[in-house]
C-alpha cells in the first residue's frame, strides 16, 4: 500500500481495525492480522498506537465522536423533547446502516 500521511494512516488503521474487531472480536483479532489487512508491516501500527488496547480505545472514542456528531445534526431544528428522543432512538448510529460497522 502507498505511503500515507500519518493522520490518514491512523484513520485507515482504525477503519481496518473496526472491521477486524467486528468479525473476530477483540481477543480474536491480532495486530499481525490488522497489519496484513491494512497492507503494512506490524511495526507501523505501533507508530500510531502504543498497543492493541490503545488502538481499541481510539476506535471507541472515534465511534463515540461520530455518534455525537450524527445526533447533533439530527436534532438540529427541533426543541420538542419527545421528538428529540424519538430521533435519537430511531436513528441511533449503532443500529442504523450508516453506523452499524462501528
Amino acid at each position: 500500500m502507498a505511503r500515507l500521511p500519518a493522520t490518514k494512516r491512523r484513520e485507515q488503521l482504525l477503519d481496518v481495525a473496526m472491521e477486524l474487531f467486528a468479525k473476530r472480536g477483540y481477543a480474536g483479532a491480532t495486530t499481525a492480522q490488522l497489519a496484513k489487512e491494512a497492507g503494512i508491516t506490524e511495526p507501523i501500527i505501533y507508530r500510531h498506537f502504543k498497543s492493541k488496547r490503545d488502538l481499541f480505545v481510539a476506535l471507541i472514542e472515534r465511534t463515540g465522536r461520530r455518534t455525537l456528531e450524527q445526533w447533533e445534526q439530527e436534532l438540529e431544528g427541533t426543541t420538542d423533547p419527545g421528538e428529540r428522543l424519538s430521533r435519537i432512538l430511531n436513528d441511533n448510529p449503532m443500529v442504523s446502516e450508516s453506523g452499524r460497522d462501528g
